[in-house]
């Protein structure tokens, strides 16, 4: 039999996207920190001469026209570590939801399977453990809690409504770290996804699967397993020992 494994792929895909963010991210830092001295140095020029801007426009216009810069280029920096960060939370939220069906399928069937397909993913992380007469998740510890915190910023990234506010230094919304847009969130949802799969296994009392330790980024991943069916004892020729 062959199966896909779109978990292990959208968990892969996760995992590179916040390597991404970790390589892009240090750039923005350094422009940020260019920016902030530039806005020391006109802050300096103001207080330590009180003839009003007139009577300082050439010192200052060089600030400024450096600040500009800096902005645009912060600004088109900013985009492929917002597009990496915020990939990385809605792959990780496919790979636990590709998961935790994939898993289903194996346990359930009939009206209980179909019941359990139509459920939320909360839902469905929550009971399944239960269904099978096992612990269940805790909803108010980790590593639930860090699901539900992975959920509420992929449904604010999928369903985002354009948000505005008044500029302030440097230029960049408040509001990034509401949506999860930051690295420190993005690496907390790759290691709920691990741990949300450990937990799970531990549950069952099965192993973790191969591809859920991987130690790099660029890590190559099978994108379908062989798995060979239990033989049937009725199929087994006469006197031979069903293994």
């Amino acid at each position: 039999m062959t199966a896909l494994r779109l978990d292990a792929t959208y968990y892969a895909a996760a995992r590179r996207c916040l390597e991404r963010a970790r390589q892009v991210e240090p750039k923005v830092a350094d422009l940020l920190q260019h920016f902030a001295k530039l806005c020391a140095r006109e802050e300096n020029i103001r207080n330590r001469h009180r003839g009003g801007v007139e009577a300082h426009y050439d010192r200052l216009e060089s600030i400024w026209i450096q600040m500009e810069g800096i902005y645009e280029s912060l600004s088109f920096a900013y985009g492929p570590l917002l597009e990496a960060l915020a990939s990385t939370h809605i792959l990780c939220v496919a790979a636990l939801e590709s998961h935790i069906n994939a898993r289903a399928a194996e346990f359930l069937t009939g009206r209980m399977h179909d019941r359990f397909e139509t459920a939320d993913l909360e839902f469905k992380w929550l009971s399944f453990p239960k269904l099978l007469g096992k612990e269940g998740f805790d909803p108010g510890a980790s590593p639930f809690q860090d699901l539900t915190r992975l959920i509420k910023f992929r449904n604010a990234l999928v369903h985002y409504r354009k948000r505005r506010e008044p500029w302030k230094y440097p230029g960049v919304p408040s509001f990034l770290g509401n949506l999860g847009l930051t690295l420190g969130d993005s690496t907390r949802s790759v290691e709920c996804v691990r741990r949300m799969m450990s937990a799970l296994a531990e549950r069952l009392g099965e192993k973790v699967p191969h591809w859920h330790w991987l130690r790099r980024e660029d890590a190559e991943v099978r994108a379908f397993d062989i798995e060979f069916p239990e033989p049937d004892k009725n199929d087994a020729p006469r006197g031979a020992a069903v293994p």
